[in-house]
């Protein structure tokens, strides 16, 4: 675990099915290993992978005062080439590969565009959103997730520690499709004229205090601070029957405002109360059966592994079972065990658990051929 910022950062590449409304297809994610802290990239093509990186290096340099170490992706050609080598050298930073085929190398990243990829599908679907806003949504969720999940240190967002910013006024938060209205300037009025104008709430701009709105009627997004939110009136099916993605058009002052975005952090941490390890909800892979343990990187086996302790030492404590030998029972059907794992909600979060669960349904065919029931049998 990287113990400042920039000493370890993390990549990979979204590819999305559709383009965005800047024309976008691609989203490059970096994620600092420390603060977890991650930045995200809306490319229009590949190629544009070696400006990204060099944004990214130079804003840590002159935002946090560190020089970037190592870089982790893996093979993909657009991460690994001669123009990313030579600005990697230049940085004197080291770039670490992945193995073909074994993503849970860089597991961290990974699992974060999985969740990132998920929580956008969601949002089009609540908000009945045409697709090609998967841009805006993005970025409105990793600018939420950035001011309210956990870094490595306790008490801070990624955002308070990667920038060393006071903590982010959560009040500020506002839900993604809700209908608000937004004040046309003086400037743009005449008199008699209606002062204000209905629109949908899209996110935020990383510079800027103010909310992205999208006009229905004009089919343009705007940047505005003066904007009265509509409480409890989403997006309706009727709001986007007419819409032509390829006729919106943005009104901020920066051209290509969704060009680069913050995104979320997420990581675990040690309750000292219960001992046990309390997760983010959002990022923990939950195996299926013990074998999937294997499979998964080195500190989601390490987390698994202490829970199934856990619930050793307190079967043993609680003289669940005794040790057997399995030949005194070799005329008798023997019903086997199996893991189960889940996270369990608390006040303090999601902890893993780990239940070994007899299987119970052998025992109708035991009874049935006048077996011995066993609950559990250790070998």
């Amino acid at each position: 675990m990287a113990k400042s910022v920039g000493e370890l950062t993390h990549a990979d590449l979204l590819i999305s099915p559709v383009f965005s409304l800047g024309n976008h297809k691609y989203a490059l994610c970096l994620k600092d290993d420390f603060t977890r802290y991650r930045t995200v990239y809306f490319l229009k093509s590949k190629r544009d992978t070696l400006d990204c990186f060099q944004d990214y290096f130079n804003r840590i340099q002159t935002q946090t005062g560190t020089n970037p170490k190592r870089l982790r992706t893996d093979n993909g050609t657009e991460e690994v080439n001669e123009d990313i080598e030579k600005l990697l050298s230049n940085l004197g930073m080291i770039h670490e590969l992945t193995c073909p085929f074994t993503p849970q190398q860089n597991g961290r990243i990974e699992r974060d565009m999985r969740t990132l990829s998920e929580a956008v599908g969601t949002i089009l679907i609540d908000t009945k959103l045409p697709k090609s806003f998967w841009a805006e949504i993005l970025a409105y969720v990793v600018f939420t997730f950035n001011r309210v999940s956990r870094s490595t240190v306790s008490g801070k967002t990624p955002y308070e520690l990667f920038y060393q910013k006071d903590p982010y006024d959560v009040k500020q938060l506002q839900r993604f499709g809700d209908k608000v209205i937004v004040q046309i300037p003086e400037e743009k009025r005449k008199k008699f004229d209606a002062k204000g104008q209905e629109g949908i709430f899209i996110g935020y701009e990383m510079f800027t205090k103010g909310y992205k709105v999208y006009l229905t009627d004009k089919k343009t997004i705007v940047m505005s601070r003066n904007v009265v939110f509509l409480s409890n009136s989403l997006v309706t099916d009727n709001d986007f029957k007419q819409i032509d993605t390829s006729e919106i058009e943005e009104k901020s002052g920066n051209e290509n405002s969704d060009t680069e975005y913050e995104t979320i952090a997420i990581e675990y941490d040690w309750d000292d109360q219960t001992d046990q390890v309390i997760l983010d909800m959002f990022n923990c892979v939950v195996p299926n059966n013990f074998s999937d343990i294997r499979k998964l990187d080195l500190e989601e086996q390490t987390l698994w592994k202490d829970a199934i302790e856990r619930e050793l030492k307190s079967m043993e404590k609680y003289k669940v079972w005794e040790l057997v030998k399995p030949d005194s029972y070799k005329n008798h059907k023997v019903i086997d065990t199996r893991w189960i794992f889940k996270l369990k909600s608390t006040e303090h979060g999601e902890v893993a658990r780990a239940r070994l669960v007899a299987r119970g349904f052998q025992a109708d065919s035991a009874r049935k051929n006048n077996y011995l029931r066993l609950q559990v049998l250790y070998h």
